[in-house]
């Protein structure tokens, strides 16, 4: 696996992520509460997450091939979303609105995995 396919796959779960979160602060800029734009990541949050799954991406493609990449990015999303979802100042949330974000943060990297997977062969 070449640094150039590496770079380009950066690139395109950089997009993905950062575009993912001015859709995610259009919808809910409409109905969020005014406490919650202070909150909302900058763009090197999007670069550092897009760095790490590029990384673990790379490793798994390289070394396991594409086998399993749906389980292990449901899996990675899950975890990242987890702790924000129930945590941080959302305990007046109700369960469904948790359970609306969860799976939208799943859903926003199981997205990346695809885009990872078809780039990094």
């Amino acid at each position: 696996m070449t640094f150039t396919r590496i770079f380009l796959a950066w690139v395109a779960a950089s997009l993905v992520l950062l575009g993912w979160g001015l859709l995610r602060e259009r919808v809910a800029g409409r109905a969020a509460d005014s406490g919650a734009r202070w909150q909302r990541p900058g763009p090197r949050v999007y670069l550092g997450e897009a760095t790490l799954l590029v990384l673990l991406a790379a490793l798994w493609f390289g070394s396991l091939g594409h086998g399993g990449w749906l389980l292990l990015f449901l899996l990675v999303g899950l975890l990242l979303e987890w702790r924000a979802v129930w945590t941080e100042g959302r305990e007046a949330w109700s369960a469904g609105r948790r359970s609306l974000e969860l799976a939208g943060g799943a859903a926003r990297t199981m997205l990346v995995g695809g885009v990872l997977s078809w780039i990094l062969p």
